[in-house]
């Protein structure tokens, strides 16, 4: 089967793309905006892109009548965000926060989440999640027709759930990956877990 993806219609394109480049990891980003109100949203274009600076990237797009989303917004306000690595113990919370809500209502007293401090960060983060990094806006780019907001944040602050850590004497340790068990994304409504691990050491 040969595609041409240049004169697909883009909501196509994104089922080509989310289906075949699979599986993503989830940023699951708390944002706040100027009265402290909180949103909470998952967005599985996301990668680590720079170590120096520290930087990660999310991509963003509209919602379904065109307008921003309140992730976009609150960041254009406030310049920051933390940025969730849920499990897949919180699949369901974090579908949950998917929805489109209206401005100003928080996703994560929809989901029954609860909030607690992020030490060292000035948002909170989401209680019982095992990473959150704190991010401050290092750049936003506006792509395509859409458009689509590329978000650049450098990581700031980092908390993880001491249980991730499963060698407390090697110094370059930080998360194991199985303890970690991170939900990742799949094409529609799918998600999955860590499957078999392959060890592969760089020649």
């Amino acid at each position: 089967m040969n595609l041409s993806v240049s004169e697909m219609p883009s909501a196509l394109a994104y089922q080509l793309l989310t289906q075949v480049i699979v599986p993503r990891p989830v940023a699951w980003v708390l944002t706040q905006n100027g009265q402290a109100q909180v949103n909470l949203a998952p967005f599985s274009y996301f990668a680590p892109v720079s170590s120096n600076p520290p930087l990660l990237m999310f991509s963003a797009g509209n919602r379904r009548d065109g307008s921003p989303k309140d992730t976009v917004l609150n960041i254009k306000e406030t310049q920051r965000f933390v940025v969730h690595i849920a499990n897949t113990s919180h699949a369901d919370a974090m579908s949950l926060t998917a929805k489109e809500c209206p401005h100003g209502e928080s996703e994560a007293e929809l989901a029954g989440l609860d909030l607690v401090p992020f030490e060292g960060f000035s948002l909170p983060r989401v209680k019982g999640v095992p990473v959150a990094l704190g991010c401050e806006l290092f750049q936003l780019d506006e792509l395509g027709d859409t458009p689509q907001n590329v978000i650049y944040g450098k990581v700031v602050s980092a908390w993880l759930d001491d249980s991730l850590c499963t060698e407390p004497n090697n110094p370059k340790h930080f998360a194991d990956a199985k303890a970690l068990d991170p939900i990742s994304r799949l094409g529609g409504d799918w998600y999955a877990q860590l499957g078999e691990f392959i060890h592969s050491p760089r020649a």
